[in-house]
């Protein structure tokens, strides 16, 4: 069964209206639906925003119910920090996953190297990932695969996004969940990829006025992946 994760509950509104769903409450923030309907079922996640929240409520879900987890997906809206790869609207899937704030270079590691793993980038699952761009061939949703970091930040200035750039090359996409959550399923051995509809290229107005339609393609991308 695949277990469907996002930050926030406006992001999966209209899954839920699409389907039957008994929910689970998970502590005082997170929230897990049964879902079915369509001769699907599967679970989704809705951890709250933010790493620790994100790992702390998949962590709880996947002790719970681990033998009935097959893979893990996180979808959500997002920002792309390159246009011309990652247009608006465009879906972004993690190739890699690293945490730009995670510094324990006063003991002589590399910026963003996660002590006891031992690992800067953690990857993206590659069937996973496989799948999901078949999904976007058949709707005829613009693609593309990069790195995504993630931080305890709500990165929304252009000098932010630059010292990002620079201490990690490459990087197409920040949030504040996926590394989270893709080191969780590495600990666990479950299968990951984050999927980011793209809302907004840096410009204002332009995650306000992209979130809705952003929203409407991530669940048909949901329901398209499950095949319903």
């Amino acid at each position: 069964m695949i277990c469907f994760v996002a930050a926030m509950e406006k992001e999966i509104r209209p899954i839920l209206a699409r389907f039957s769903f008994r929910e689970e409450a998970f502590g005082k923030i997170s929230k897990l639906y049964h879902m079915e309907g369509r001769g699907c079922r599967f679970l989704l996640l809705v951890s709250g925003v933010g790493k620790g929240f994100a790992a702390s409520a998949l962590a709880a879900v996947l002790t719970r119910y681990d033998e009935q987890i097959d893979a893990v997906l996180n979808v959500g809206v997002g920002g792309s920090l390159d246009p011309n790869r990652a247009g608006l609207r465009s879906a972004i899937f993690g190739s890699a996953y690293l945490q730009y704030d995670m510094d324990t270079s006063a003991v002589g590691d590399p910026v963003g190297m996660l002590s006891g793993l031992n690992m800067i980038e953690l990857p993206g699952d590659a069937s996973l990932l496989q799948k999901a761009e078949a999904v976007c061939e058949q709707f005829g949703y613009a693609h593309a695969q990069g790195k995504i970091a993630s931080g305890d930040t709500f990165v929304a200035s252009s000098a932010k996004i630059q010292d990002i750039q620079a201490k990690f090359p490459g990087i197409l996409s920040v949030d504040m969940e996926s590394a989270a959550y893709v080191q969780v399923c590495f600990c666990y051995e479950k299968p990951f990829l984050a999927c980011r509809f793209v809302s907004d290229t840096g410009a204002a107005g332009e995650y306000e006025a992209n979130f809705p339609a952003c929203q409407q393609e991530l669940t048909e991308f949901v329901c398209a992946y499950l095949g319903a």
